[in-house]
């Protein structure tokens, strides 16, 4: 058994499991007759996922089990972006999230912590800000997620994402 807890996935890399089984380890399972269950669970903050497998002793080839792409079990369960923006004057921020499947999600950040900055700003005071979103996909496809953060003065920074689910 192997547990990992709490780990980020790079979504632009492809992620898969490989399990080995040895009969000769096992002396209950491993007889002529024996197989032994296997499982690979995903768990989120919203269900899990379970990918079942069974090692027979007496088919050889299935001594090792590939999962060649786990992205396809992500499918329906929230994901976690999170994206961090600075501003060297005090502006405020807003973030703009275009999920690639008609849905946005728009937050915004007072430089203040309370409400929105007067124009033109009356003091310097830079902002660094870490937006946490979560998003999650029902269909299998390649997204194209675009985040813009755009400033109380009208400046704006775009960035563009692939996620292949």
């Amino acid at each position: 058994m192997a547990t990992l807890a709490d780990i980020s996935i790079d979504f632009s890399k492809t992620y898969s499991a490989v399990a080995y089984y040895t009969p000769e380890d096992d002396p209950v399972n491993g007889q002529i007759w024996g197989a032994t269950p296997a499982w690979v669970i995903l768990e989120y903050e919203d269900g899990e996922e379970r990918i079942h497998h069974t090692f027979n002793v007496r088919h050889e080839d299935t001594w090792t089990w590939v999962i060649d792409d786990l992205s396809a079990y992500f499918l329906g369960h929230n994901i976690t972006f999170m994206a961090t923006a600075s501003d060297p004057g005090s502006d405020d921020l807003i973030f703009t999230w275009n999920w690639g499947d008609g849905n946005t999600t728009e937050n915004m950040y007072y430089n203040d912590g309370v409400g929105p900055d007067p124009y033109p700003s009356p003091e310097v005071n830079p902002i660094s800000v870490t937006d946490t979103v979560r998003h999650g996909y029902a269909l299998a496809g390649t997204y194209m997620i675009t985040l813009t953060v755009t400033d109380d003065d009208g400046g704006a920074e775009t960035i563009t994402l692939a996620l292949m689910l």
